[in-house]
C-alpha cells in the first residue's frame, strides 16, 4: 500500500483507492474534507467516533457538531455506522460458528490449542435481530413505584446515615419541601 508523502497525511499508509479519494476531496473541498473522508473510512471499520476522529486529525466534538448541522454528512455518518455494525455482526457470527483458537498451557508450557465457540454472542445477536427471542419483562406501575421509593430511601439513608420511613405525606418530594435534618 502506498504511503502519503506530503501534506497533512504524510506518513499515513493508505490503499490506492483511499489515496485517490483523499486527493479528490482535498482538491475539490480543501484539507478538512480529506480529514472527514478519513474519519468516515475509519468509523465504518471501527465504529468508534472518538478514535476515528483522532485518527483523522479531528476533534470528536467537531465531528458531532458537523453531524448535527450538515444533513448530508449526518447521512454519511449513519451509513458508516451501519457498515461498522455489519462488521461486528460478521465477527459475532465468526466467533459463534468458527470459534476462536486459544492456547492451552500446563506448567508454563504450551501443550496444545482448543477452539472456543461463543454461544453467548450468538444469543445476543439472535435477540437483537429477532424480537421473538428478546427477554420481555412486564413491570406494573406498583412495582415501579416501589422501586422508586426504595431508591429514595437508599439515597436518604446514605446521605443521613440512618434508615428512614417514608410516610404517605412525604412520598412527593419537591424542592419546596426539603428533607428534614
Amino acid at each position: 500500500m502506498p504511503v502519503v508523502s506530503e501534506g497533512i497525511f504524510r506518513g499515513l499508509v493508505v490503499s490506492k483507492e483511499l489515496e485517490e479519494t483523499l486527493l479528490i476531496a482535498r482538491m475539490e473541498r480543501g484539507h478538512n474534507a480529506a480529514r472527514y473522508e478519513i474519519f468516515l473510512r475509519c468509523y465504518s471499520s471501527n465504529g468508534n467516533i472518538t478514535r476515528s476522529a483522532k485518527m483523522a486529525g479531528l476533534k470528536p466534538g467537531t465531528v458531532r457538531s458537523r453531524t448535527k448541522s450538515d444533513p448530508v454528512f449526518k447521512e454519511r455518518v449513519e451509513e458508516a455506522k451501519l457498515q461498522s455494525i455489519d462488521i461486528l455482526i460478521g465477527e459475532v457470527r465468526r466467533r459463534g460458528f468458527e470459534g476462536v483458537e486459544n492456547d492451552i498451557f500446563y506448567r508454563g508450557q504450551k501443550v496444545g490449542t482448543e477452539i472456543k465457540y461463543s454461544d453467548a454472542l450468538l444469543t445476543l445477536l439472535l435477540k437483537a435481530l429477532d424480537p421473538r427471542f428478546r427477554d420481555s419483562i412486564a413491570v406494573s406501575s406498583e412495582v415501579k413505584h416501589s422501586l422508586a421509593e426504595d431508591a429514595v430511601k437508599s439515597v436518604v439513608d446514605s446521605v443521613y446515615g440512618a434508615p428512614i420511613d417514608i410516610t404517605p405525606e412525604q412520598k412527593v418530594i419537591t424542592h419546596a419541601n426539603p428533607v428534614p435534618k
